[in-house]
């Protein structure tokens, strides 16, 4: 799971990097490249919780899904949609990400494991970074239904892949008493309204 986590911070990372250069507005440049600054603080923080519990090494299986999620992404920077790559990572993989951190941090804290300052800046960057994302695309959409249709048909493709994300992750959900459902659930509960799926 970690190991998912960490392919997720690195291409987050990567991405909001990418984002800063298309920026047309200063302050804008300077959230997202705040917030690659950020992913990768994370990815540290994931490949320490990786080494801890496996010293020995573990062989973190591939995932198909974020190889393709991030070939998407890459496609939409690469003809300067930035509000593309919003949808696609600000407001999707943060949403998904949130809903994976937020069980995590739930069974760290029944287990009265510690790192709970950790826990709480992870979460609330993580947290911030999908409301700037609604927030930008809200502006977007509410003054273009042009806009809200285009945003909607490519959310599709990225939401399809993050349902085989889930499906990737469905042994590790079950190997935990957990039902993947749920985590579905929560994730489309995180969804602006003019985006979530019917």
């Amino acid at each position: 799971m970690f190991g998912f986590l960490l392919l997720g911070e690195q291409l987050a990372g990567d991405m909001a990097a990418r984002q800063a250069a298309l920026a047309p507005v200063p302050k804008l440049g300077r959230f997202l490249q705040t917030q690659a600054r950020q992913e990768a603080f994370h990815a540290v923080v994931f490949q320490g919780v990786i080494h801890w519990l496996a010293p020995r090494g573990v062989r973190t299986p591939r995932h198909p899904s974020m190889e393709r999620y991030r070939g998407l992404m890459e496609s939409a920077l690469a003809r300067g949609d930035l509000a593309e790559s919003l949808l696609a990572l600000q407001v999707l993989l943060e949403a998904m990400g949130d809903v994976v951190l937020e069980a995590i941090d739930a069974g760290i804290e029944r287990r009265n494991l510690g790192f709970r300052r950790l826990r709480h800046v992870l979460r609330q960057q993580e947290q911030m970074h999908h409301a700037f994302g609604v927030h930008q695309l809200d502006s977007l959409v509410s003054t273009s239904d042009a806009h809200r249709v285009q945003l909607q048909g490519q959310a599709r493709n990225y939401l399809e892949v993050i349902d085989a994300m889930f499906a990737e992750l469905e042994g590790l959900f079950l190997d935990f008493d957990e039902d993947p459902s749920d985590y579905r659930h929560a994730f489309r509960r995180r969804l602006p309204v003019w985006l979530a799926p019917a």
